[in-house]
């Protein structure tokens, strides 16, 4: 089993991968019910390259949540922060409507291990000041552990 977990856990490309999720708009003429008023889009970050995923020893070394990211998941995470600035920057069309600058606002969520917290870090040099509304660290998020 515990060779199992190892694999599946390796397995992931060590990039950081954006997964987006854009609310679709609704054939009908009735505008489309929204689960969650006000978000228009999620977006998924895994973390950069870290030192467990070039090296399986630090997981013995060194506790799971403390694993850094290497120079390499550092480079990895400032290209997610471009490509996630171009996803919220305002288009020219509505840039200068309540609506543009409403729906290119970003709040982000992180898990309290250092790696997604050091990637976050390199992502937020991407991101103009004005456009985030926040940052909350959430436990909730974070791998899993099944002993």
């Amino acid at each position: 089993v515990k060779k199992n977990m190892l694999l599946r856990r390796h397995c992931y490309s060590s990039a950081p991968r954006l997964l987006l999720r854009k609310s679709s708009s609704s054939s009908s003429s009735r505008a489309p019910k929204r689960a969650l008023p006000g978000i228009h889009r999620i977006i998924l970050i895994r973390h950069g390259e870290s030192l467990g995923n070039i090296d399986e020893r630090a997981y013995g070394e060194t506790a799971d949540w403390r694993i850094p990211l290497t120079n390499r998941g550092r480079e990895q995470a400032r290209v997610a922060g471009k490509k996630v600035a171009s996803l919220i920057m305002p288009s020219d069309i509505n840039a200068n409507t309540a609506e543009g600058t409403r729906s290119n606002n970003i709040f982000f969520y992180v898990s309290p291990y250092l790696r997604t917290r050091q990637t976050l870090r390199e992502i937020l040099h991407e991101i103009p000041s004005d456009q985030i509304l926040g940052i909350r660290e959430d436990p909730r998020i974070s791998e899993q552990q099944f002993g």
